[in-house]
């Protein structure tokens, strides 16, 4: 008998663009944890990527239309390699920004 999925979770994925390969590794990761964990567990995981679910729109700039469009998140992922990212007008980065909003929100 299939168990109830009792909460679902979005996954929000942060990284510099240095870090392909393993943002592609996250995509197949977060089926496979659905199918062998969160079915037993009761949780469904929602990876948000800017790549998959962000769409054009109007802001101060880029980062700021993506952190509009992704800031409905239950989990942070961070990933990091060799770069930290393009500076923004709120941050070093838009990683940085994304992490600091994600750490601003669990302070909360």
């Amino acid at each position: 008998m299939a168990q109830e999925i009792r909460r679902f979770l979005r996954v929000l994925v942060a990284s510099p663009s240095d870090t392909i390969e393993e943002r592609a590794v996250i995509t197949k990761v977060i089926p496979e944890l659905n199918k062998l964990h969160g079915a037993m567990e009761g949780f469904n995981l929602e990876g948000l990527l800017w790549e998959t679910d962000s769409y054009p729109g109007l802001g101060v700039d880029a980062q700021d239309v993506l952190n509009r469009q992704l800031a409905d998140y239950d989990i942070f992922v961070g990933i990091m390699n060799s770069r930290f990212g393009t500076p923004t007008r709120r941050g070093d980065s838009g990683t940085e920004e994304e992490f600091d909003r994600a750490l601003d929100r669990y302070l909360i």
